[in-house]
Formats: C-alpha cells, sequence, structure tokens
C-alpha cells in the first residue's frame, strides 16, 4: 500500500496501465504500419462491393479479392496478438497484488456505479469490490487517454499539413518569380 489510500491506489495503478497499454499499441502499430493496411483493407472491400454489384458471376475475381483482404485481416491480427503477449502478464501481476492487497475489502467510491450482478443488475451503488472498481476505472481511464491521444494526434497532422501547404505556396510562388523573371528576361532580348 503506497498511498494508504485503497481507491487512489487502484486509480493510479489503472492509469499506469492505461498509459501503458497505450503506448504498447502505438508501438505495434506503428511496426505494422496498421494504418496502411486498414486503409488497403477498406479499398479492396469497396472493390468487392462494386464488383459483387455490377457484375455477381465473376466468382473468380471476388474470391481473389477476398483471399487479398483475409492476408491483410491475418497481418492485422498477429499484429494485435503480439500486443497482447506484451500486455498480458503486466494485467495478471497487477491484478494478482490487487487481488492480494484488496481481496475482500470493500471499497466506498466517490463515484456511483452500476452493479453488474442480479437481482439489483443497473442499480448504482458506491460500495463495491476491488475487481469492480478496477475494472470501471480502467474502462474509463483508457477511454479518456485513448481520445486525448487521438486528439494530440490529429493536431499534430493538422500542424503538419499547415507546413506542407506553406511549402507548397512558397514553391508556387518561386516558380511565379521565375517565370516573371524569363518573361522579363525574354522582353529585354527581344
Amino acid at each position: 500500500m503506497l498511498f494508504g489510500n485503497p481507491i487512489v491506489e487502484i486509480v493510479v495503478m489503472c492509469l499506469a496501465l492505461a498509459i501503458f497499454s497505450q503506448l504498447v499499441s502505438r508501438r505495434f502499430r506503428a511496426k505494422s504500419g496498421f494504418k496502411e493496411q486498414q486503409e488497403l483493407m477498406k479499398k479492396k472491400q469497396k472493390e468487392m462491393k462494386e464488383l459483387m454489384k455490377k457484375d455477381p458471376s465473376n466468382t473468380k475475381e471476388i474470391e481473389k479479392l477476398q483471399k487479398e483482404t483475409m492476408a491483410l485481416m491475418q497481418t492485422m491480427m498477429s499484429g494485435s496478438y503480439k500486443q497482447m503477449f506484451v500486455t498480458l502478464p503486466v494485467f495478471l501481476v497487477v491484478y494478482w497484488l490487487l487481488g492480494f492487497f484488496y481481496g475482500g475489502q470493500l471499497l466506498i467510491s466517490p463515484i456511483a456505479f452500476p452493479k453488474l450482478s442480479m437481482p439489483d443488475f443497473g442499480m448504482l451503488t458506491l460500495e463495491m469490490g476491488y475487481q469492480r472498481f478496477y475494472f470501471f476505472i480502467y474502462l474509463i481511464l483508457t477511454i479518456i487517454i485513448a481520445v486525448v491521444l487521438k486528439y494530440i494526434d490529429k493536431a499534430k497532422l493538422k500542424n503538419q499539413n499547415k507546413g506542407e501547404e506553406k511549402k507548397d505556396k512558397k514553391s508556387i510562388e518561386n516558380k511565379k518569380e521565375e517565370k516573371s523573371k524569363e518573361n522579363k528576361k525574354e522582353e529585354k532580348k527581344e
């Protein structure tokens, strides 16, 4: 027990795990070219739909696109399996530690969470075991961190696109200047 308060300790552990899982996820997605594969898969699926609408009897082409799509899905799944092999042991150790320190304790949460057991399924309560508190807090923190990271990525992409637009404008201006200089040279020669 680090802080003396089980709720604070569980929140800190969940925060650390959520950050860890997001970093591992980003690492494996970057290595496997996840976004490029996703875009390619969408393109293949679109082609397959168009082909099925135009000519449903062309089964050879449809089967070829299905095989390509399945191969892409398999490579994407292998990346998520690798990610799971890294994160799962960490999660199991933390879950064991939570059980060791807080097993059998009833926590009083500052936030009401729904009950997940019968007969009071869905009713809000402040009292809960560490497992349910851990589950809800981890879920909430993971969603928040994912949204924040997505927002940061969009901001970076927007700044990157602005930089490219500035370069494009400068190159267009440079070309115009070069053309005007060439025109002036031609006029002087005439």
